[in-house]
C-alpha cells in the first residue's frame, strides 16, 4: 500500500512540475515569435497574408488571451483594394479556470474595424479561399447518423458566459459587382456583456447613412441557453422614427 501511494504521489508530482515547465516555457516565448506563428498559421490555411504591423501582447495564465494592434488581412488577389479586413486593435480573452465549471468564459473587443466584402463579375466572393484539399463526401451508407436534438436545452458541452463582446467605430461595406450595387454600414458603438441572468445591449450605428441607437436587454442567458423562451425589451430610434421591440424571443432551436 506505501508503495502504491509513493507511486501515485511521484506520478502526481511529475505531472506537476511537467505543467510548471510548460508554464515556464511559454511565459518565455517571445511575442515576436507568438506573431510569426499566427501570421504563419493564417496564411497556411487560407492562403492570404495576414499582418500584425503593431504590437501583439499574448497574455498565458489563468486567463489566456492576445491583444493585437494595426491588424490587415489581405482581400482577393482581383479585389477592389489591398486588404479584406484591417483593424486598429483586436483582444480575445479566455478564463481557462472556468472551463473545470463547464464555463466558456470569453471576451472579445474590436476597435476600428473596416471590412470590405465583395464579389467580382461573376458572383465569386472575396471571402472564398482558394487553398486546401476539397472535402470528400463520404459515401451515403458511412455517413455518421445526426445524433437526436435537445428539447429543453442547445445542448452545448460548454455554457458560454460573455463576459464582454464589444465593437467600436466599425466600418462595413458590401460591394456586389454583378449588380453595381453596394450596401455601406457604421457601428459606432455595439456592446453585449453578462451581467448576472441580464444580457444588456447597447448599439449606435448606420445603415446607408440612416442612424440607429437601439439599447436595452436581449433577455435571460439561463433561458437562452436552456432553450426556451426569454422576454426581451429594447428601445430606440431608427432615422426619425422611435423604436420600441417587447416581448418573447426564442426559442433558439426548434422543438424537435
Amino acid at each position: 500500500m506505501k508503495l502504491f501511494l509513493k507511486i501515485i504521489g511521484y506520478t502526481f508530482a511529475g505531472i506537476v512540475g511537467l505543467l510548471v515547465i510548460a508554464f515556464i516555457a511559454l511565459q518565455l516565448i517571445s511575442d515576436e515569435q507568438y506573431k510569426k506563428w499566427l501570421t504563419g498559421a493564417a496564411e497556411s490555411v487560407t492562403g492570404r497574408t495576414l499582418a500584425i504591423d503593431g504590437e501583439l501582447d499574448v497574455q498565458i495564465g489563468p486567463t489566456l488571451g492576445l491583444t493585437a494592434r494595426d491588424v490587415r488581412f489581405a482581400n482577393a488577389e482581383w479585389g477592389s483594394r489591398e486588404d479584406m479586413v484591417r483593424a486598429d486593435r483586436l483582444l480575445a480573452q479566455l478564463h481557462v479556470l472556468s472551463l473545470f465549471k463547464r464555463v466558456l468564459d470569453v471576451t472579445l473587443e474590436l476597435d476600428g474595424p473596416d471590412i470590405l466584402v465583395e464579389t467580382d463579375g461573376d458572383g465569386t466572393g472575396n471571402w472564398v479561399f482558394g487553398t486546401g484539399a476539397p472535402q470528400q463526401e463520404l459515401p451515403e451508407a458511412e455517413q455518421e447518423p445526426t445524433p437526436p436534438e435537445e428539447k429543453s436545452s442547445l445542448g452545448l458541452p460548454l455554457k458560454p458566459f460573455i463576459r464582454n463582446f464589444q465593437i467600436n467605430d466599425l466600418v462595413f461595406v458590401y460591394a456586389d459587382a454583378t449588380t453595381d450595387t453596394q450596401v455601406e454600414a457604421t457601428v459606432e458603438k455595439l456592446r453585449l456583456f453578462v451581467d448576472g441572468i441580464d444580457l444588456p445591449f447597447d448599439l449606435v450605428a448606420t445603415y446607408q447613412g440612416a442612424p440607429i441607437e437601439l439599447g436595452g436587454s436581449l433577455g435571460d442567458i439561463e433561458q437562452w441557453y436552456a432553450n426556451e423562451p426569454t422576454q426581451i425589451s429594447l428601445q430606440g430610434r431608427l432615422n426619425e422614427a422611435d423604436l420600441r421591440l417587447q416581448g418573447l424571443a426564442g426559442p433558439m432551436l426548434p422543438e424537435p
